[in-house]
């Protein structure tokens, strides 16, 4: 596969200049990881919370938490 490509992006919904960009060249040995947990919490909610991650990649530092919070109505 060719390394010298292009992303170009336009709005369709107005009218407005477009631009175009260098792809980004991906390595081919990479991973990815996630691990969480949920909660049962009172009045029916539900908590979660994990950690994500890519690795391996060269020059690629990905890490972060991720949190929510899940309400069930009756």
């Amino acid at each position: 596969m060719s390394d010298d490509r292009t992303v170009t992006a336009f709005l369709i919904t107005i009218t407005a200049p477009g631009f175009s960009l260098p792809a980004v060249v991906v390595g081919r040995d990479w991973g990815a990881a996630s691990v969480g947990t949920t909660l049962k919490l009172p009045y029916g909610m539900t908590g979660m919370l994990a950690a994500v991650g890519i690795f391996a990649e060269e020059h690629v530092v990905n890490y972060g938490v991720q949190f929510g919070l899940n309400v069930a109505l009756n």
